[in-house]
Formats: structure tokens, sequence, C-alpha cells
């Protein structure tokens, strides 16, 4: 996803983390990994964590972001 994404890039992800209240939690379902998004959520403020459910075959990655 493009950083300018309305939803997933870091003007967006900098609102949302306005938005919620200190230590507040953000989580966000996706296919596959993704090393740069990962990044974008650093930089709006939040420690994240990214789960992999399931065990074996094709995993999707959920992306679990505290404020900080």
């Amino acid at each position: 996803m493009a950083v300018h994404d309305p939803f997933y890039g870091s003007r967006a992800l900098k609102r949302t983390a306005g938005a919620l209240a200190p230590a507040g939690v953000f989580a966000v379902w996706g296919e596959a990994p993704d090393a740069a998004f990962v990044k974008r959520l650093d930089g709006a403020g939040f420690l994240v964590e990214r789960r992999r459910p399931g065990k074996g075959g094709l995993r999707h990655a959920v992306y679990v972001a505290r404020k900080v």
C-alpha cells in the first residue's frame, strides 16, 4: 500500500493514532506480512506486534498496534 493510501498510509495512521485513547489498540488483518506497513505503523506512534494465526499452509497476518 502506498504511503498516501487513505486508509493505511502514513497520514491515515497518524490520524488513527490521534483518535485513540492512550494505550489504545488498532488491529488490522492482512493477507501477507508487510514490512512497509509495520514501518508506517511505527512512524505513526504505535508499538506493533504481528501475529500469524493458524498452523501450516497459507496463513494471514494480523497486526496489533498499541498507541505509545
